[in-house]
C-alpha cells in the first residue's frame, strides 16, 4: 500500500490529471482571482481616464505601478469570459474576417481604424503564449504585439463594422463601450467578479468535497 496517495495534496495532484479542460480553466481563475480583485480599482481607474483616443490605454498603463500589461489583458480575458481556449479557437479564422489586417470601429461616434500587428500571422493564441498564465502573472510582461492586438480586439471587437466576429464573442467585446464611465465600469467590473468567484469557488468546492 506504499504506493497509495493518501494526503489531501497528493490527492488533488493525481486527481488534476484527470481533470478536462474546462475545470483546469477554472482552477486557473480561482488561483488569480484574489490578484484580479487586488488590482481591480487600478485597472478601473484606466478605463475611466482612458477616454482621449481608443488606444489612451497604452499610455496610461505604461505609467501605471503594480499593473503590467498582462495582468491588464487577463482582467479583460476574464471580464469578457474569452479566454484562452476561445482565442486559440478563434485565431485561425481571424485572417479571413479581417482580410486588410485592419479592424473598423465605431466608438464615441466616430470611426476609428486598428491596424493587427501580430494575431493575424500568429502561430497560436494561448494563454501561455499572450503570458497571462499563472506563470507569467506572477512575474510581470511588458505589452508586446499580441497583447495589444487582443486587448483591441476585447475592447472593441463588439463596435466592429468591417467584420462580423462569432457572435458568442462579439457580444462579449464591448468593454471599450465603458470607458470614461467610471460608474458603469466600476459595476460592471465588481459584479462581474462576484460572479466569477461564486462559480469557480463552487465548482471547486464540490470536486474536492468528491
Amino acid at each position: 500500500m506504499s504506493g497509495y496517495a493518501s494526503g489531501p495534496s497528493e490527492l488533488k495532484t493525481r486527481a488534476s490529471l484527470f481533470w478536462p479542460k474546462e475545470l483546469i480553466s477554472e482552477h486557473e481563475k480561482v488561483s488569480i482571482i484574489p490578484l484580479l480583485i487586488k488590482t481591480q480599482d487600478r485597472f478601473i481607474s484606466i478605463l475611466d481616464v482612458a477616454d482621449r483616443r481608443p488606444d489612451s490605454w497604452k499610455t496610461i498603463l505604461h505609467e501605471t505601478e503594480g499593473l503590467p500589461a498582462n495582468l491588464f489583458l487577463k482582467h479583460l480575458m476574464v471580464l469578457t469570459d474569452v479566454g484562452g481556449e476561445p482565442l486559440k479557437r478563434l485565431r485561425p479564422e481571424l485572417a479571413r474576417m479581417f482580410p486588410d489586417g485592419k479592424m473598423v470601429f465605431e466608438w464615441k461616434g466616430k470611426k476609428h481604424a486598428y491596424v493587427f500587428q501580430k494575431i493575424l500571422t500568429a502561430r497560436t493564441l494561448s494563454n501561455a503564449s499572450l503570458f497571462v498564465d499563472g506563470e507569467s502573472l506572477a512575474t510581470g510582461h511588458e505589452l508586446d504585439a499580441a497583447e495589444e492586438d487582443v486587448i483591441m480586439l476585447l475592447l472593441f471587437g463588439a463596435a466592429a463594422t468591417n467584420a462580423s466576429l462569432p457572435q458568442d464573442i462579439a457580444e462579449k467585446c464591448m468593454v471599450g463601450s465603458l470607458i470614461g464611465r467610471k460608474a458603469e465600469v466600476q459595476k460592471f467590473v465588481k459584479q462581474r467578479y462576484i460572479f466569477v468567484s461564486r462559480i469557480t469557488s463552487g465548482a471547486f468546492g464540490r470536486v474536492y468535497f468528491y
